[in-house]
């Protein structure tokens, strides 16, 4: 029995939704010049896992086979993850220059990058189950 479209689709946005506002957090807004080049990379990944996000999911959502939803993934986590791992290790400087500034509460760069990988090594786990007639569907994210 094939899944409806909304039974694929509704996992697939909220993790391409998830994805994306996590990225975009991660962002940062701080522009001093003792690290600008780091806050321009931590900008520039972000900006490109949620353009690559986003791609993803508009191309997942007419997905209705396993073989073109794992290959589809499985080309998605390869661009995605570098560039999490990037985030991850510009994390804990981007959190001591916020911490230098003031901005201790502010300083969840590490956070906000390992959250990234946990949804990408989530949604990796379960990206095509609804294909396969799995019973394993994705638990919202963590708030």
């Amino acid at each position: 029995m094939r899944p409806s479209h909304g039974q694929k689709e509704a996992p697939m946005r909220s993790t391409v939704i998830a994805l994306t506002l996590a990225a975009a957090a991660c962002g940062g807004s701080s522009t001093s010049s003792n690290s600008g080049a780091d806050v321009q990379a931590v900008n520039a990944l972000s900006q490109s896992i949620s353009s690559t996000a986003v791609a993803y999911g508009t191309q997942a959502s007419g997905m209705m086979n396993v073989t073109a939803c794992t290959t589809d993934q499985t080309g998605y986590d390869a661009q995605v993850r570098p560039m999490v791992e990037q985030m991850q290790g510009l994390g804990p400087t981007m959190d001591q220059m916020m911490g230098s500034l003031g901005h201790a509460p502010d300083a969840d760069m590490t956070c906000a990058a390992n959250a990234i990988m946990s949804e990408l090594d989530r949604h990796k786990a379960v990206a095509c189950s609804s294909l396969t007639g799995g019973t394993t569907s994705p638990s919202p994210p963590a708030e």
